[in-house]
């Protein structure tokens, strides 16, 4: 069984009291997380020797989680991922929201959810927080109310799930944007990369999506086969300085029964397995990484020091009509579900 443990974690330069919130199972596997920008701050799996890592990268500082420019851990909202110039039309209404990445909105601007206290509850072996959204907030409409459980299982699985209602029509998108490094590197070369995709979504110099839906089949892009993940890094192609791209599951394939991405760790034999009902996934391979961050051991100090896997719709969907909607309408709830879960091979 799970139990859920709390004490205080550090004081933010606004007064806010911050409470670190520790999941550990029957085995004493478990996670840390924050009630600030609801991060996941740590998180201890076994290896094939049954010694525990910490497969999570963040802040040695815990007074670094306040800004947290690469986003360690959060929940991103409003909107998770870009919105194209920083506006959007919804029912022939312009709003323009916070701009805060090359002219865009990313992440839900420049005080989206990973920059905000959110309210912590333990109940029934699982951490509860909840964030209130005030209209207008970044520019968003509607008062938008959002509640993310975490559960951290016996099996070693980080199950989230996420709900959102609001009073007035609005556009949703969330995820969670922890960074992983299943290895005892430094660097993510030696990790082999699956994902259950075809086709992703093309963007332009500034990473927000053109509309047009592309085949990566058969390109330095494609993960349908495991692949080792420096193979490409180190050499790169033209171009590319790093995977920062939105995969988009294979028809079907979202359903929390079908692992939909993996990552896998020979040295340590850590996999790491991803299940959603989210049809795409954010695959970023730490680009911008500049030395701000610290594992509990082992210092990153490098771009490509970790990845994420990011369950969420598609980027820019506001703007491009021919992508799943994201509109989220007054009296309707937002729901989904996503799981990371470890195993040893």
């Amino acid at each position: 069984m799970t139990v859920v443990t709390s004490e205080p974690f550090c004081r933010m330069s606004d007064g806010s009291e911050v409470t670190v919130y520790h999941l550990k199972n029957s085995s004493g596997t478990g996670v840390d997380i924050i009630d600030w920008g609801a991060a996941v701050t740590a998180m201890q799996v076994p290896d094939r020797s049954g010694e525990l890592h910490d497969v999570v990268l963040g802040f040695a500082d815990p007074l670094a989680y306040e800004w947290n420019a690469p986003g360690f851990g959060i929940i991103a909202g409003r909107y998770a991922n870009r919105i194209g110039n920083a506006e959007f039309e919804l029912d022939g209404r312009k709003y323009p929201v916070s701009a805060n990445n090359s002219g865009c909105c990313l992440h839900g601007g420049e005080r989206g959810f990973g920059r905000r206290l959110w309210k912590g509850r333990i109940a029934d072996g699982a951490l509860e927080l909840t964030l209130e959204s005030a209209d207008g907030d970044q520019g968003f409409p509607g008062n938008c109310k959002v509640r993310v459980i975490y559960h951290w299982t016996e099996h070693n699985e980080l199950a989230i799930d996420y709900f959102a209602e609001t009073d007035r029509d609005t556009v949703i998108n969330l995820t969670n944007h922890t960074y992983f490094n299943l290895d005892s590197s430094d660097l993510i070369y030696d990790h082999e990369i699956f994902i259950n995709a075809e086709t992703y979504t093309a963007v332009d110099e500034r990473l927000v999506p053109t509309g047009e839906i592309r085949s990566l089949l058969g390109t330095h892009l494609d993960l349908t086969a495991p692949r080792r993940i420096g193979d490409i890094l180190e050499n790169p192609p033209e171009r590319f300085s790093g995977y920062d791209h939105n995969y988009i599951f294979r028809g079907g394939i979202a359903s929390r029964q079908i692992p939909c991405a993996a990552a896998y760790a020979a040295n340590t034999g850590i996999m790491m397995e991803l299940l959603t009902t989210e049809p795409a996934v954010q695959f970023y391979s730490a680009n911008f990484l500049n030395g701000e961050a610290g594992r509990s051991r082992i210092k990153i100090n490098k771009r490509h020091g970790g990845f994420c896997m990011e369950a969420q719709h598609y980027p820019d969907s506001p703007n491009q009509p021919g992508f799943p909607s994201t509109r989220l309408n007054a009296g309707e709830t937002y729901r989904q579900t996503t799981i990371y879960r470890f195993l040893v091979r």
